[in-house]
């Protein structure tokens, strides 16, 4: 079963000196058996790996509890380096004495390409938010502000973390709040865009500007 696992699966000593492992280990660290019997963990990652692991190991053993999900990178036997991801647990002998360690290790290269791809691809849509001269924002059902770009502080007058902290009402008077409310109740029951809404916001300095918005509905992954 182990050795028709995906993940490689490994055995250490309290000493971090491997005592067994699966042949999807073996494969991806480009070792042969023999040469990975007793070698150290310390041979397969560098400095500062190796002190983010110690620091686990030495977690799980003072509180016995497993860890997963501990990011780090691997050296393979030609130096190349990569992603992987791991569950830790102690290993205990027949007297119930903590006699090592066992783990899980993934490969998360297509994860993390995934990961960065999303990320270039956030960057791309924040510059273009950015660089548009209109004012663009999200709210949630109550009017708290989700999301906005720069254009819209630079007009409101305010600093990014207060725009975090406010509400949409706190942009404009009970008339052109009531306005708004009206409009947005009728966008979510239809499902249909806003478009050419005029009305009137307040800025940081009580300055008053006529605006025109357009605004529609945003929904998540399941489609609400």
């Amino acid at each position: 079963i182990l050795d028709k696992m995906q993940e490689a699966y490994y055995e250490v000593d309290l000493k971090g000196n491997f005592t067994f492992f699966n042949s999807s280990a073996v494969k991806g660290l480009g070792y042969t058996n023999e040469e990975m019997q007793g070698m150290n963990f310390r041979k397969f990652v560098d400095h500062e790996n190796a002190r983010k692991l110690l620091q686990v190991y030495h977690r799980v053993f003072v509180t016995e509890r497993p860890v997963t999900g501990c990011d780090w990178e691997v050296i393979t036997k030609n130096g190349e380096k990569f992603p992987v991801s791991s569950s830790v647990s102690l290993k205990y002998d027949e007297h119930g004495n903590p006699v090592g360690f066992q783990g899980i290790v993934r490969d998360i290269r297509e994860r993390k390409q995934v990961e960065e791809a999303l990320r270039q691809s956030e960057e791309r849509y924040r510059n273009i938010l950015n660089d548009m001269q209109e004012a663009y924002y999200e709210v949630d059902f109550e009017g708290n502000l989700l999301f906005f770009n720069l254009p819209a502080m630079i007009r409101l007058g305010y600093s990014d973390e207060e725009m975090k902290s406010m509400n949409f009402q706190q942009l404009t008077d009970e008339v052109n709040a009531r306005k708004l409310f009206k409009e947005y109740s009728k966008a979510f029951l239809t499902g249909k865009p806003i478009t050419g809404l005029e009305w009137e916001v307040i800025t940081k300095n009580g300055e008053r500007i006529p605006v025109e918005s357009s605004a529609s509905l945003r929904y998540d992954a399941a489609g609400n």
